[in-house]
């Protein structure tokens, strides 16, 4: 009679399986649905590529650059070297990454729409009298609580 033990090692070769499954997900899910940014992120990271460093995070790739900007595309997040713990920013970087797999093609309308709208004067004098952050944005509000639930946290 044969034996229903699970042999040694089979829990680890699952956790891998799942691990490349979710990898190839990600993958697909960011060249059909998250196509459009996907795209822009990757020309936007070649014209970078002579002054960077890249690095592989959870399905996206980390652009560390040395200009004074940081934002996501698609697959991509630019990190810009200059801030005080650039790794520590990754962390929302991967919250916006997460929205770009959520919203898909709106993606660039959702997140460039309410970080627009925040920099209009009025908008901004109402803010500024309620002392409300600039990362107090619906787009960044939920990349950061993405970031806390799925990745990691910015410090």
């Amino acid at each position: 009679m044969k034996s229903l033990a699970v042999p040694n090692g089979s829990g680890e070769n699952m956790e891998k399986a799942k691990k490349c499954l979710i990898g190839i997900g990600l993958f697909l899910l960011s060249i059909t649905w998250c196509a459009l940014q996907t795209v822009i992120g990757a020309l936007f990271a070649l014209g970078l590529l002579p002054t960077s460093r890249t690095q592989r995070y959870r399905g996206m790739v980390v652009v560390y650059h040395p200009y004074s900007f940081t934002f996501s595309l698609g697959t991509f997040a630019f990190v810009s070297n200059r801030v005080a713990h650039p790794r520590t920013i990754r962390g929302r970087m991967y919250g916006h990454y997460l929205q770009s797999l959520l919203y898909g093609p709106i993606f660039l309308f959702v997140v460039s729409l309410s970080e627009l709208f925040v920099r209009i004067p009025s908008i901004r004098r109402y803010r500024a009298e309620r002392d409300l952050s600039p990362t107090d944005v619906f787009a960044d509000r939920q990349a950061l609580r993405f970031a806390e639930r799925f990745g990691e946290r910015e410090i």
